[in-house]
């Protein structure tokens, strides 16, 4: 939930007015995956169970590429995002200004750009938790 909290505060403009229209939040859409931010029709913030040995990890995308070592090839998606795979508990620390503004970047243009997909999954209990 402190993740999800802080992806809302620092990366989506406006989250009170903005939501459900155009980002939102799916819980446990599939059996690794735990929570799930979408913008307009794509996934900006992933939190998924890696199995085994692993624990929680965060998969914030971005406009750009960030120059870190948990990027993944890219770019991905139609919107040419690149994905990131940072432990949980380290995410806080990871989000810092410049990645902050290469995220927002993306989340963006995507609600500029695309239309909502999954609104009929979102979670308005997670929010009203994560707005707290």
């Amino acid at each position: 939930m402190s993740a999800l909290k802080k992806f809302i505060a620092e990366c989506i403009p406006y989250p009170e007015l903005t939501e459900n229209r155009l980002w939102s939040v799916s819980i446990c859409p599939t059996p690794r995956t735990k929570v799930r931010i979408n913008a307009g029709q794509q996934e900006v913030f992933t939190v998924f169970d890696e199995g085994g040995e692993g624990g929680l990890v965060a998969r914030p995308l971005s406009a750009k590429w960030l120059n870190v070592p948990q990027f993944i090839d890219g770019p991905l998606y139609k919107s040419n995002s690149f994905a990131y795979f940072v432990e949980l508990s380290e995410f806080d620390s990871w989000l810092i200004a410049d990645r902050v503004l290469a995220i927002r970047e993306l989340v963006i243009w995507l609600m500029r750009h695309t239309t909502t997909l999954n609104n009929g999954s979102h979670c308005p209990q997670a929010i009203r938790t994560a707005f707290e």
